[in-house]
């Protein structure tokens, strides 16, 4: 073997940090293998340690980490014999990263330990600062945030005293991602935008990422795509010395969060087929693309795709992961009403979450929670509170919109279809179509308010019972007064209202109160508003402006507490336009408004009509033995078009009850020959224009009854 002289050795070296700075990893490996072999027996003892650490740097950043494996032990065994301290916390710093990748956290964490050790005895501070950047990402892998956060803010204190400008960088923007689990996202904000002080291309690409990801965990994903956008340019300018997995990352976070997800698929995709990819990169990939297949309705294998994932987060412990992939098994065993073990995956991902002190993610636990079908209405309510508090305390207003979303929309699930009356006095409301469900959750929010209420929608979509509904539910002890405002004869009409004294005008014979202070307390229902008389509507607003009538023949006004709910079946805007009804009144009436959908466009309820209708004809007809019976005439009512709406269909069950001799089964026979086919109805046309629509002989030459006739005639709007 020929001897190396120094003065060539550190010409080598200098070669080969070149390269390393320039990461041309097969030359740094070529060249470490070749001077190992051919100087072997005389290198010193840090000669040949500088090696073999070039050759475990390039073995490790080329990826091949079994073989990397065994360059650290041979590297270990030469340190041995040295007394570099410097070159000694370089190793232990690159044995850390090794055992970091390989999922081997215990080990990584003593060689994090003992690279910082030996930095500080060597004032290597710049290794120092990296060993206390990894012992922070290990902390923050086992969920010790407070922890991590502690190491980092040591870090920066480090660099600030020890003037490192870009190692303190580091350090701040790490500071600023752990902020954002712990759900700090204010104080992560201004830690990342700290972190950028040279503003060079590789931190502010940096900095763009970390924008993007925390306007992605804000809801704001316009702003997020805006960031990721200049991130991207500037990392395609770096010349490939940037870690593109991060990109991919965040960029796949965006998809599924904008709800692109074969897009965000792809991304988390290119992770994984990096280069041997470090076992966090894996663990947190596969988490994700979990949440992607779940997001698809592809439970089978978002199933595989977890499974994979509990392996490589169960094999370096990094617990923030755990908890999440948690969620997602509670979002996969949903679906398959394994109830059980759902509400078992749904409470180790809080316990856990709230453990470590995650609270984005647990957060977005109690929204999957309150979303799952697992729990009852009550729990789910109270896991979207959890949630809708915790964002609300994080400063993320979109994500409490997203929440309260459901959480009205879980009010309205939560209305059953027959309301059944809480007190003999509140009415039975059927409300099986999602649109009556939604009018019914609004009635109860507004009910408790003194708010005007008008009430619009055909004859016979039940206004009178949404009336009263929000009268019973509104708490207010006095009478519900019901007014015809256009059955009050006009020269009546101050009398009705504000009533009289005794001797007032002729036939006063007592005092009387009026229709106003009848409701004291209560509610005024002010029924056909839009045909009231200009005199009615002027009266009207005058009370509404001050709450106060004067009784006829009196000088004194008395304050009257009512709540007024008005409503019309007809185009009450149309008839402002005309100049039929006055336009200030209108706005004072319309304070909140409830248009009824006609029964043709909630077809949903008609079902749970006909079951209520029939059990209030007969216990019979609502027993087990006569269920098929009257889904049978469910089936067949739901195909009419009720032009007179609820009231039509209720008399209808009512005549069908009568001709069947209160046979629940002949009801459904009787509503089927009623029902007419495409071809019948064409047959009746033309007979009817051949008898000069005499429904008599039409009837004859048909061979049915006269009164099918008229009904067809009027159910169909043949005339």
């Amino acid at each position: 073997m020929s001897n190396l002289p120094q003065t060539e050795f550190q010409t080598i070296k200098r070669t080969i940090e070149v390269s390393v700075s320039e990461k041309r990893w097969n030359e740094v490996r070529t060249m470490s293998i070749e001077l190992l072999g051919e100087f072997a027996n005389t290198l010193s003892a840090s000669e040949e340690a500088y090696l073999r650490l070039a050759l475990l740097r390039s073995e490790y950043y080329l990826g091949d980490l079994e073989v990397a494996r065994d360059a650290l032990a041979r590297l270990l065994k030469c340190l041995m014999s040295c007394d570099d301290e410097q070159l000694v916390s370089q190793s232990k710093y690159y044995a850390g990263m090794l055992f970091m990748a390989l999922g081997e956290m215990p080990e990584s964490y003593d060689n994090f330990n003992e690279c910082y050790v030996f930095s500080k005895i060597a004032s290597d501070h710049a290794m120092a600062t990296k060993a206390l950047n990894m012992l922070a990402r290990l902390a923050f892998v086992e969920g010790k945030l407070h922890k991590s956060l502690d190491n980092l803010e040591t870090c920066i204190a480090y660099c600030s005293a020890n003037k490192l400008r870009d190692a303190g960088s580091l350090a701040k923007r790490n500071a600023g991602r752990v902020l954002m689990h712990m759900g700090r996202l204010s104080q992560s904000s201004e830690a990342l935008e700290a972190s950028c002080v040279s503003h060079n291309n590789q931190e502010l690409a940096n900095l763009y990422l970390s924008r993007a990801r925390l306007s992605v965990m804000r809801g704001d994903a316009e702003a997020g795509r805006e960031m990721l956008e200049k991130g991207r340019q500037l990392i395609e300018g770096l010349s490939g010395s940037f870690d593109f997995r991060l990109y991919y990352e965040y960029a796949g976070l965006l998809e599924y969060y904008s709800g692109n997800y074969s897009q965000a698929r792809e991304y988390y995709q290119q992770v994984l087929d990096m280069p041997e990819p470090t076992a966090s990169a894996v663990a947190q990939t596969l988490r994700m693309l979990t949440d992607v297949c779940i997001a698809e309705g592809k439970y089978d294998e978002a199933m595989k795709t977890a499974k994979r994932a509990e392996k490589a987060i169960t094999k370096i412990n990094e617990r923030i992961e755990l908890g999440a992939l948690y969620r997602a098994y509670g979002q996969i065993y949903t679906p398959r009403e394994d109830y059980d073990t759902a509400r078992d995956y749904f409470g180790k991902s809080i316990a856990l979450l709230r453990e470590i002190g995650a609270r984005y993610e647990l957060a977005l636990t109690y929204f999957a929670c309150g979303e799952s079908e697992a729990y009852n209405n009550d729990t789910r309510m109270r896991h979207l509170e959890s949630a809708r508090l915790l964002f609300d305390e994080m400063g993320v207003p979109k994500r409490v919109e997203q929440v309260q979303s459901a959480i009205d929309e879980l009010k309205v699930q939560s209305v059953p279809d027959i309301i059944v009356p809480r007190e003999d006095s509140v009415p039975t409301m059927v409300a099986a179509s999602s649109e009556m469900k939604r009018l019914v959750s609004l009635a109860d929010k507004v009910a408790k308010s003194n708010m005007t209420v008008l009430l619009t929608g055909e004859t016979g979509t039940g206004k009178d019972l949404f009336a009263r509904y929000i009268h019973e539910a509104s708490g207010r002890g006095g009478e519900f007064v019901t007014v015809n405002a256009a059955a009050i004869p006009h020269d009546m009409i101050e009398s009705e209202l504000f009533g009289c004294c005794r001797g007032a005008f002729t036939g006063a014979l007592e005092s009387r109160a009026g229709l106003f202070e009848k409701a004291e307390s209560g509610t005024f229902y002010l029924n056909e508003i839009a045909d009231a008389t200009p005199a009615f509507q002027a009266k009207l607003l005058e009370v509404l402006e001050t709450h106060e009538v004067r009784r006829l023949g009196e000088t004194d006004k008395r304050h009257v507490d009512f709540r007024l709910i008005a409503a019309t079946n007809r185009d009450i805007e149309r008839e402002v336009d005309r100049g039929r009804f006055r336009l200030d009144l209108y706005h004072r009436l319309n304070e909140i408004s409830f248009d009824i959908p006609p029964l043709r466009e909630r077809n949903g309820d008609i079902r749970a009509m006909v079951t209520y209708f029939m059990s209030l004809l007969s216990q019979r007809a609502s027993g087990n033995g006569h269920k098929g019976a009257v889904s049978a005439l469910a089936d067949i009512l739901s195909q009419r078009q009720w032009s007179g709406n609820v009231r039509e269909l209720r008399s209808e069950i009512n005549r069908l009850w009568i001709e069947s001799h209160c046979d629940v089964a002949m009801m459904a026979t009787l509503a089927q020959s009623d029902q007419p086919h495409h071809c019948q109805m064409g047959e009746l046309a033309n007979m009817l224009e051949e008898t000069g629509w005499n429904r008599r002989e039409t009837a004859r030459r048909l061979g049915m009854s006269e009164a099918t006739v008229r009904n067809w005639i009027k159910r169909y709007n043949l005339a």
